[in-house]
C-alpha cells in the first residue's frame, strides 16, 4: 500500500501542484505581459511583433507561452486560434478574456491597446480583491483544517498512550461498524467543513 501511495498518488500530487504553481503565477504576470503589449501597439508595432517581444523579454512560465502562440502563427495558425487554445489550455478566465479581446478585434477592429490597458487594470484588481478574500477567510480555513485533523489525533494519542484503551473492545461484534460509521462521520464533517469555507473567487 505504501509503495503504491508513493509510487502512484504522490507523483500526481506534485505533477499537479506544479501545475497549480505555475498557473498562478503565469496570471500574476498577465497584466505586466498586457501592458507590454499595450504599448508596443501604441507605438505602432504590429500585434504579432508586440507579442515577440513578450515572448523574448517576460520570465518563464508567461514567456514561455506567449512564445507558444508566436510560434503557432508562424507556422500558419490563425492569431485567435492560437489564442483560443492558449486559453483552453490554462483554463483560466483572465486568459478567456484576452483571448475575446484579441477575437473581437480581429473580427471588427478598434483600439486593442485600449482594450488591452483596461484588461490589465481589470485582472490586476482582481488579483488584490483575491489576495483580500484569502486573507479574511484564512481564518475559517484554518479552523476547518484543525477540526479535521483533531479526531484523528485524539485517536492516535489514545492508542500511543493507552493502547488498551480501544483494544480491549476490538473483538467486540460492534466495533467494526461503528469504525466504519465514525471514519465515515470524520470524512463527512472534513468535507462540509471545506464546502463552508471554500470561497470562490
Amino acid at each position: 500500500i505504501a509503495a503504491f501511495f508513493l509510487c502512484m498518488v504522490v507523483p500526481i500530487l506534485a505533477v499537479r501542484l506544479q501545475r497549480t504553481q505555475r498557473i498562478n503565477e503565469l496570471v500574476r504576470q498577465l497584466p505586466d505581459a498586457l501592458d507590454m503589449m499595450a504599448r508596443g501597439l501604441k507605438v505602432g508595432h504590429p500585434l504579432q511583433a508586440s507579442l515577440l517581444s513578450v515572448a523574448n523579454e517576460m520570465p518563464d512560465p508567461i514567456g514561455t507561452e506567449f512564445g507558444l502562440v508566436v510560434d503557432q502563427v508562424a507556422f500558419g495558425d490563425e492569431l485567435v486560434e492560437a489564442f483560443n487554445e492558449f486559453a483552453d489550455r490554462l483554463n483560466q478566465e483572465d486568459v478567456h478574456y484576452l483571448a475575446t479581446a484579441i477575437a473581437i478585434q480581429h473580427g471588427t477592429g478598434g483600439d486593442l491597446a485600449r482594450v488591452l490597458s483596461v484588461l490589465s487594470k481589470v485582472i490586476r484588481e482582481r488579483l488584490t480583491m483575491r489576495r483580500k478574500v484569502r486573507a479574511v477567510s484564512a481564518e475559517g480555513r484554518l479552523s476547518a483544517a484543525i477540526l479535521s485533523v483533531v479526531p484523528v489525533i485524539i485517536f492516535v494519542g489514545l492508542n500511543v498512550m493507552s493502547p488498551s484503551y480501544y483494544g480491549d473492545i476490538a473483538d467486540e461484534p460492534l466495533a467494526k461498524p461503528l469504525v466504519f460509521a465514525v471514519i465515515g462521520l470524520v470524512v463527512l464533517n472534513a468535507l462540509i467543513l471545506r464546502r463552508l469555507v471554500a470561497v470562490r473567487y
